[in-house]
């Protein structure tokens, strides 16, 4: 291997670090294999009637053993009773009753379980769950625990427990079309009975699993009732939203949000490449979910996982500090969505600072792909492919508040002022914003190529705006423009807080024509002369610094290092 190459190597490893390291990925969570989505309050706590009693357990299992939240109340966000489903995890779906007399005496019951078949309506979009079995258990031999199991067209009657499954198949009923099971009788002290009906998904290739129908098991009380009512446990079925190509929520992706701009007819197109570039990295941190409905809000840092029919809100602090250079900003208003009934801790949405009169979140329901257009840009009706597992699975709507143009002009020949690169700034009305001396709202400064503020509408006047306008014009060099928006009509101060603001370069060109330049006199051909080889070094050190320049560099040094610590030795001796 020559030198050149180990050098080239050599940067090739050093870079290839580099970006290692400055690259580095988010971590991303894999898909859970859990059978029930539960949510980040877990409720595994059986109910209590009101007198102390009697305690009761109404689940939904499968064979894994996993169960779902426990039946209770349906506004409470502090016991959940509702669960998901994983269509593509669960096996052996199960309905379960458990009822236990806590007391030291005998008690009389008299309860109703009913399947979710009880409130099934066939033109429903809900699951469609139907028994398959039963079976009941009781901790006490000699149980004095009756049962009536109802179909649609009949049941067993009231008979002892152990009987009554098979009067029920005497019966001629059909499983499939069991509803309900009525339980009386007396509960020893201590004594728990267990009912068990498995269950099949009669409707699950044609189940909407984008919707939030939710199918329950409800135990209906006629004595020993709870304080809030009848406990009731509702599932519903729908699958993870992956990223494409891999196993891991599209919320942990480590690509960039695609940033879209929304047309009059409600259709989006994609911010330009060289402006996407601009936008943060997906971040967790930035979002927060909901599966169940609007119990189930936190931050997906906690829990990213996102299942069909849930949603998900992304705070676009990180969004709009990204872009705001840039020209955008995001939609007017205020994101603060409550829920309509006001419970505490029912938030749909959130907005910490109603002043200034943009959103902090936006709210997404996780839709199939399929119905989501977003064109490759503004003029372009071609569609974006958002299944290839290259574009980032989630966008974010920006709303373009200045537009400018670089411009080239000739000093002393092109007049310029403070409106000529400027497009277009719009209020959050939509209304044209003109810069000028003095504005509450916008603000133009100009920076020439040595740093220097040259103009600057927030500090000057009218007449000194448009004089140093006119000087800008006539003195050759690049300038930075940059326009400023300040919703807050603070722009007389000059301040960062303005809400999105955009540079463009103003290039002046000298009205000098360039002189031509004159040829060098040809040199002396002796290779031997001292001002050939003068002129020859002065030549190789005009040369540009390569990497592999900068690396020769080193070796020199160190070369010379050593043959002077070489002659120290020699002149020591």
């Amino acid at each position: 291997m020559t030198s050149k190459m180990q050098g080239r190597s050599f940067l090739a490893v050093m870079f290839a670090f580099l970006a290692a390291l400055i690259f580095m990925p988010n971590i991303a969570y894999a898909a859970s294999n859990n059978s029930f989505y539960n949510g980040t309050t877990t409720n595994v706590s059986p109910s209590v009637s009101a007198d102390g009693l009697i305690e009761r357990s109404i689940y939904f299992t499968d064979a894994s053993g996993q169960t779902s939240n426990y039946a209770y109340k349906d506004n409470d966000t502090t016991q959940m009773n509702r669960s998901i489903v994983d269509i593509d995890k669960y096996q052996n779906l199960q309905a379960v009753v458990k009822i236990t007399n806590i007391s030291s005496s005998p008690v009389s019951v008299n309860e109703v379980m009913q399947l979710p078949l009880t409130y099934y309506v066939s033109s429903s979009p809900n699951p469609d769950l139907r028994a398959t079995g039963f079976t009941f258990s009781s901790t006490n031999t000699a149980t004095a625990i009756n049962l009536n199991i109802s179909g649609l067209n009949g049941g067993s009657g009231s008979q002892p427990a152990a009987n009554a499954y098979a009067a029920y198949q005497a019966a001629g009923q059909d499983n499939a079309e069991m509803r309900s099971i009525s339980i009386s009788g007396t509960l020893a002290a201590g004594e728990t009975i267990t009912l068990t009906v498995p269950l099949t998904l009669t409707n699950g290739s044609t189940l909407n699993l984008y919707g939030t129908n939710y199918v329950g098991l409800t135990q209906y009380l006629l004595d020993h009732r709870t304080s809030y009512g009848n406990p009731r446990v509702s599932v519903r079925f729908a699958r993870q939203v992956l990223e494409e190509g891999t196993n891991n929520s599209i919320l942990s992706s480590n690509k960039k949000y695609l940033g879209v701009i929304i047309r009059p007819d409600g259709s989006y197109y994609a911010i330009p490449q060289d402006e996407w570039n601009y936008m943060p990295t997906i971040s967790a941190s930035d979002i927060h979910v909901d599966n169940i409905l609007y119990e189930d809000r936190h931050s997906a840092t906690e829990n990213d996982a996102l299942y069909t029919g849930g949603a998900y809100y992304i705070d676009l602090t990180n969004i709009k500090n990204a872009m705001r250079d840039y020209g955008y900003s995001v939609h007017t208003g205020n994101s603060n969505r409550g829920l309509y009934l006001n419970l505490p801790g029912w938030q749909l949405a959130v907005d910490n600072d109603l002043t200034d009169d943009v959103y902090q979140e936006y709210s997404y329901t996780s839709l199939s792909s399929g119905n989501l257009v977003i064109n490759a840009s503004e003029n372009s009706t071609d569609e974006l492919d958002l299944n290839n597992g290259v574009i980032t699975p989630l966008y974010t709507e920006l709303r373009q508040v200045v537009t400018a143009h670089d411009s080239t002009i000739t000093a002393n020949q092109d007049s310029w002022t403070i409106l000529d690169n400027l497009d277009a700034m719009v209020d959050h009305s939509a209304g044209q914003v003109t810069p000028a001396a003095g504005s509450a709202d916008a603000r133009v400064k100009v920076v020439d190529q040595s740093g220097t503020v040259v103009l600057d509408t927030a500090t000057m006047d009218a007449a000194t705006v448009a004089q140093k306008a006119e000087e800008i014009s006539k003195t050759s060099g690049a300038y930075s423009v940059t326009y400023y928006y300040y919703f807050n009509g603070n722009a007389a101060a000059a301040g960062n807080d303005y809400e999105a603001a955009k540079t463009v370069t103003l290039t002046v060109e000298s009205d000098t024509p360039t002189p031509t330049p004159t040829p060098a006199p040809e040199e002396p051909s002796n290779p031997a002369s001292p001002v050939k080889e003068k002129k020859t070094k002065k030549k190789k050190a005009q040369l540009p610094n390569t990497g592999e320049e900068l690396l020769v560099m080193p070796l020199m040094v160190m070369g010379g290092a050593a043959l002077t610590a070489a002659e120290l030795m020699k002149r020591k001796h």
